[in-house]
């Protein structure tokens, strides 16, 4: 078998030290959920359908691509916590929607602002060039990835 190149092991060695910091989940510690809870937050608030007024456990479970009794555990945990609520669907008496509750809009509305705050930090620590640069770079590995995967039939 043959040794990574000095250039494979740099750039392991960069990217495990980037996994392994706390960037930027560092911000995690500032809220009230997991960041699994906040991820799923993050789907209601993002791709429901303000018409349908909710999403069904098993959508949130597919999007997020985790099983159905973990969408319901985060979900158990962010309606005892107030930020979402389980509502019966009007269109269809059998589904179960699960929808934001105001106080789960407005921990959205802070954590988005924590974000941009973060992010403005990282730019101005980076200044433009090398901000266009690293976001060149990372669609660069998602085409990489993404012809990877098409590849190996993943």
């Amino acid at each position: 078998m043959e040794r990574p190149s000095e250039l494979a092991l740099d750039l392991i060695e960069a990217l495990e030290s980037l996994r392994r910091s706390s960037w930027p989940h560092d911000l995690d510690s500032a809220m009230p959920v997991t960041p699994s809870e906040m991820h799923l937050l993050l789907y209601l608030y993002h791709r429901c359908d303000p018409a349908k007024a909710g999403m069904q456990p098993s959508e949130l479970g597919d999007l997020l691509q985790i099983a159905r009794p973990t969408v319901s555990s985060l979900v158990n945990s962010l309606e005892e916590k107030g930020f979402v609520e389980r509502r019966n669907s009007t269109s269809d008496r059998r589904a179960v929607l699960v929808c934001l509750t105001k106080e789960g809009i407005e921990l959205i509305a802070q954590a988005h602002a924590e974000m941009e705050k973060h992010i403005g930090r990282l730019v101005e620590f980076l200044g433009v060039e090398d901000t266009q640069e690293l976001i060149r770079l990372i669609r660069r590995v998602q085409q990489f990835r993404e012809t990877e995967r098409r590849t190996c039939g993943n």
